[in-house]
Formats: C-alpha cells, sequence, structure tokens
C-alpha cells in the first residue's frame, strides 16, 4: 500500500438532557427627571423585591445583579418655529438580576406568585438549564468524533480505498450557555396563574461538530477518486 491524497471528514454530533436548573431574570425599570430620584426608585424596588423573595427563603445574596445601566432619555419635540429640538426628559435606570434553583416546578409557581405581588413589578424572563452542562457537552463532541469517522470509512468504502493515517483535527471550541427551548413569557397576569399549571420543559440540546484529516490507502495512486 501507498498513502495517496487525503479525505477531509466533518462530523456533527448532538446530545439531549433533561435540565435540572431553573433561572429566573427579573429587569427592573425605574425613571425620573431627577438623577438622585432615579436612582432612589431603583433602590426602594430593589428592596421590594429582596423582601418579597426573602418571604419565602431567598437571601439577599441569591439575587445576583448581571447588569446594571443608567442613561438619558431624550425625545424630539417641535418648538413655537415648527422645529425639532431634542429635549431631555430624565434618567432611565435599569437593574438586570437572576436567581436560580433546582429544577422544583412546586417551587416555580411559588416563587413566581410571589414576584408578580411585588411592588417592584420587574419584567420576568423563565429559563430551564443545567448546573453543570460540561457532560452534555462532552458528550455531543464524542458524537461528532464518531459522526466523522463513520462518514470517513462509509466515503473510502464506496471509493474502493482505506483509511490511512490521521492528519489533522480541526476544532473550534465554543462556550455557549445551554438551554431548553421551553419559554415562559414575561406578562404578568400569565405568570400569576402559573400555580395551576403542570409544566415539563423540554430536554436541553447541544450540537458539535469537528473537521478530521487523514490519509487514504491505494492499491494504485494513478486510481480516480
Amino acid at each position: 500500500m501507498e498513502y495517496g491524497r487525503n479525505i477531509v471528514v466533518k462530523g456533527v454530533g448532538k446530545a439531549s438532557k433533561r435540565p435540572d436548573l431553573i433561572v429566573i431574570n427579573l429587569d427592573l425599570d425605574s425613571f425620573s427627571k431627577s438623577y438622585e430620584k432615579a436612582m432612589s426608585i431603583a433602590s426602594e424596588k430593589l428592596e421590594e423585591l429582596y423582601t418579597s423573595l426573602g418571604g419565602i427563603g431567598f437571601e439577599r445574596k441569591d439575587i445576583k445583579t448581571v447588569g446594571f445601566n443608567v442613561r438619558t432619555k431624550n425625545e424630539y419635540v417641535k418648538d413655537k418655529n415648527g422645529d425639532s429640538v431634542l429635549m431631555f426628559l430624565g434618567y432611565d435606570v435599569e437593574h438586570s438580576l437572576k436567581i436560580s434553583f433546582d429544577l422544583d416546578m412546586k417551587k416555580l409557581p411559588e416563587t413566581l406568585s410571589v414576584i408578580s405581588t411585588s411592588k417592584a413589578k420587574p419584567r420576568v424572563d423563565i429559563a430551564f438549564t443545567l448546573k453543570d452542562d460540561s457532560e452534555i457537552k462532552e458528550e455531543a463532541l464524542r458524537n461528532a468524533s464518531i459522526n466523522a469517522r463513520k462518514k470517513a470509512e462509509i466515503l473510502a468504502i464506496t471509493s474502493g480505498v482505506k483509511l490511512g493515517k490521521l492528519i489533522s483535527i480541526d476544532y473550534s471550541w465554543k462556550d455557549i450557555e445551554l438551554y431548553s427551548d421551553t419559554k415562559c413569557y414575561d406578562s404578568m397576569p400569565s405568570i400569576s396563574k402559573m400555580a395551576s399549571i403542570d409544566i415539563e420543559p423540554d430536554d436541553i440540546k447541544a450540537e458539535d461538530s469537528v473537521t478530521f484529516t487523514w490519509e487514504i490507502e491505494v492499491d494504485d495512486l494513478s486510481y480516480d477518486l
């Protein structure tokens, strides 16, 4: 046998797993023409949220800040001459937080009920994810490698050649967060009714790919591949 040309194959692998963690994202919006007043309102809303969630066992350290932004709000208006002028309206304070806990479909409606009745009135988004996603990512990568090998073997057999030594592996590692496709909307009336709904979140799905290059063995290098 002699080594001739190469064969390059991309393998794709998938894996799935039931989520084991609930993440509730909370957005608090505050506004005032005065910067100090806007910040004061934001602080009051946060305290109200702490108090509400504290009543069902959450501690302050459980409520994580993931984003905080203060920006001016402006609007174009017509002056007495009919010209558009930019008018300062005030300050918008956006405070994004999250709480997470083990997948417990009894605790979820209780938590949402408390949030929905809180004076803070946050926007809410619910996601289902994994405490540790390394296992599902590794499984997807293993499956991608197996898939590539199978494809290469099929191509080699149907072409009348054999796989030779492995030349290279091309893999681009991506650090992505994985969530279930199950979505729960941020409408407060809907959230307040969730206590009576039995939700089973969809499995989390992961996909990965990797490219392998093998040399191929041929009996006759003049063989037309």
